[in-house]
């Protein structure tokens, strides 16, 4: 739940497989131009973000963090994202 969630949740067994197509999902998500202002929120830079996730592993907190350490342009997005 929240802005940030993932909501592409695994599919079948908890596999490093499985949690990777599921962070991919919630990565190609989270960059769609709808999403803008959520990229653009600065909200997560700098904090340490923390999951249930089993690590080391694939998790959509990876791809927020990415996001919230990204330098953005001024109309809030970045392509090289």
């Amino acid at each position: 739940p929240g802005p940030g969630g993932n909501s592409f949740k695994i599919q079948g067994s908890n596999t490093s497989t499985a949690r990777q197509t599921a962070a991919n999902r919630h990565r190609e998500w989270l960059h769609r131009p709808e999403q803008a202002d959520l990229r653009a929120a600065a909200e997560l830079r700098g904090l340490r973000l923390g999951c249930w996730c089993e690590q080391p592993g694939p998790c959509h907190g990876h791809n927020l963090c990415a996001v919230a350490d990204a330098d953005f342009d001024a109309s809030g997005d970045n392509s090289t994202l």
